[in-house]
């Protein structure tokens, strides 16, 4: 019997090493997808990205553009608009993504070979960026209920007749995010929204990626809501922590936490897999999209409710958006556009309050606005 025991004992050590290096390999490759490196064959837990250690090398070097000059719109959040050269000091600040360093999808035959590379430069420009905290998550709506938060030109842009084909002027990425542990699937959050202007020139892009785009906002008053829809499930985000951003006090809140960031960090996501797809609506001359991420689940709250203290004026990340192309005739990928958080100190933003009409209030100090 003792030595039954004991060979019972010794085959589940010997199972649940092979499950460890399992893991320890998918976790390798997964942070190659990211890295663009190839797979390791140890373990290790360093956060890597495709980001030099210093972003203005890249500066230095003349590989870093910078869109800094595009005229911002009037937000509703302290956040001030900052050249990416200076966005590793800035703080509450936000700038343009380094696009230059993220990689993306292309052919031929992805599937195959899996090859990624450097997007090209955004099919959008950035134009604003706001960070609200709430005290149950909002989906934004582009009406006078939710005036007092909104851009008055993303509202006028609103107003400017029927939903057309026509491309939109802008398009509003908002995200709910969870500032609270448990289960639930909605309490205490945070509400990220990045706004992207259309450039003229989308119009005639020959790029594939263009076309793909097009397509996207000139259908969005259908919702691309629906399961099965040909954007249902194309639309990723990519959230990336910078190398300057990393902070110990970040990286150690939460171990769960630790471990999204060392598998995910940098690695485009369907959102449809990620967190939950709001809603999509057109109204006039913009596409307003409503991302998810309060969705419940008990360890995913308590990571982010860790982290964002953690992170709380400190953290440098950045979050930028594409479509999935899946063959050859949609590749490459290409970057729709995006935002670099600088050491944002999200306790000190404005509160957005919905009452039981539907009418959301802004608080500003001590103040409220509708």
């Amino acid at each position: 019997m003792d030595a039954l025991l004991w060979f019972i004992a010794v085959a589940m050590s010997i199972a649940l090493l092979r499950i460890w290096l399992a893991a320890a390999r998918i976790a390798s490759g997964l942070r190659a997808l990211t890295s663009g490196e190839k797979p390791s064959s140890g373990g290790g837990s360093r956060l890597k990205t495709s980001m030099p250690k210093d972003p203005r090398a890249l500066l230095d070097g003349g590989g870093l553009r910078d869109e800094s000059t595009v005229r911002a719109l009037r937000c509703k959040t302290p956040l001030s608009q900052t050249a990416r050269a200076h966005a590793l000091d800035a703080v509450d600040s936000w700038a343009v993504p380094f696009w230059e360093t993220i990689l993306l999808r292309d052919g031929p035959d992805y599937k195959r070979n899996q090859i990624k590379k450097p997007t090209a430069s955004p099919l959008l420009q950035t134009v604003g960026v706001d960070v609200f905290r709430t005290a149950s998550k909002i989906f934004t709506r582009l009406n006078a209920a939710h005036a007092a938060y909104l851009p008055p030109e993303v509202l006028e842009a609103a107003k400017s007749g029927p939903a057309t084909p026509a491309l939109p002027r802008f398009l509003v990425v908002s995200i709910n995010m969870p500032a609270y542990t448990g289960a639930a699937s909605d309490g205490p959050g945070y509400k990220y929204v990045v706004h992207l202007a259309v450039p003229p020139e989308l119009k005639n892009d020959g790029s594939a990626a263009a076309a793909l785009l097009r397509e996207f906002l000139s259908g969005a008053a259908g919702g691309h809501g629906e399961k099965g829809g040909r954007f249902f499930d194309r639309f990723k985000v990519i959230g990336r922590l910078l190398p300057n951003g990393m902070t110990k006090e970040l990286f150690e809140s939460d171990f769960f936490l630790r471990r999204m960031l060392e598998a995910f960090n940098g690695k485009p996501m369907l959102w449809r897999w990620f967190g939950v797809w709001g809603d999509c609506e057109r109204a006039g001359g913009v596409v307003n999209l409503n991302l998810d991420f309060c969705t419940g689940g008990r360890i995913k709250n308590r990571a982010f409710a860790r982290g964002m203290p953690a992170g709380e004026g400190k953290a440098l990340w950045d979050l930028s958006f594409t479509l999935e192309a899946r063959d050859d005739a949609e590749m490459p990928e290409r970057l729709i556009g995006g935002a670099t958080f600088c050491r944002v100190h999200t306790a000190a933003m404005p509160t957005l309050a919905e009452d039981a009409g539907g009418a959301v209030r802004l608080q500003t100090g001590d103040s409220w606005a509708w």
